[in-house]
């Protein structure tokens, strides 16, 4: 598809063991776009190959998804191999509310956030799996950047391939701005070419505020 795959302005969108692939645009979130005033549920859905294409005037976030509304992603649902040039290789959350459980993140990339962005809204993740994600910049799973954003992750993990570099900064998680909660989570074979391995709490203009926890987490053969 040139285009979204399904994009919703508003109203209620359920989508249960289906496949969204191959959309591409200059776009953000080429596969779903949910706007704010949506209420959506995904279960069980696979995001595969899916490209938010730009240029240095033109940003794109969400390779996969960019949500602005309610999101509720349950079941095996798997977002791979997306891009997105902005941020949010996969997914990215600009303002409202997202909660995913079970899900897999593998092989996504964008400049920041190689698998999912958070500028802004509520994002929670339980029991997912981030895998071989990369950034060319911060965050190669996750970026958390924006007064607003507010994201928790219990239990799951995040990995690298153990020899080539997730992000320049901050190899599973970035946060430039923002609250990140982390509870339970592994931290395996993540590497950063510059610093942070696992993670990067990383503004580079010192203007932000940032506030980050860990709760009996590990951390194995960052770099």
């Amino acid at each position: 598809n040139k285009g979204q795959g399904i994009d919703v302005a508003s109203g209620v969108l359920l989508v249960r063991d289906s496949v969204i692939q191959d959309c591409v645009g200059e776009i953000s979130g080429p596969g779903m776009h949910l706007a704010q005033s949506t209420n959506a549920q995904l279960d069980g859905v696979t995001f595969r190959n899916n490209q938010a294409l730009g240029d240095d005037k033109k940003a794109t976030m969400g390779g996969h998804l960019s949500s602005s509304g309610t999101l509720i992603v349950v079941g095996d649902t798997r977002f791979i191999d997306g891009e997105a040039y902005t941020s949010g290789g996969a997914v990215s959350i600009i303002s409202g509310t997202a909660t995913f459980s079970g899900t897999t993140f593998d092989s996504n990339e964008s400049f920041s956030g190689g698998a999912v962005s958070v500028s802004g809204g509520t994002f929670s993740c339980t029991d997912c799996t981030f895998r071989e994600n990369v950034a060319a910049d911060r965050g190669g799973a996750l970026l958390v950047a924006g007064a607003s954003a507010d994201v928790t992750i219990t239990r799951g993990k995040m990995e690298g391939d153990g020899t080539s570099d997730q992000a320049a900064y901050g190899g599973g998680v970035a946060v430039v701005e923002g609250t990140a909660v982390f509870d339970g989570v592994a931290f395996n074979h993540l590497h950063a070419s510059e610093r942070g391995g696992a993670l990067a709490l990383d503004d580079p203009t010192n203007a932000f505020t940032s506030t980050v926890s860990f709760t009996e987490c590990t951390f194995s053969y960052n770099a």
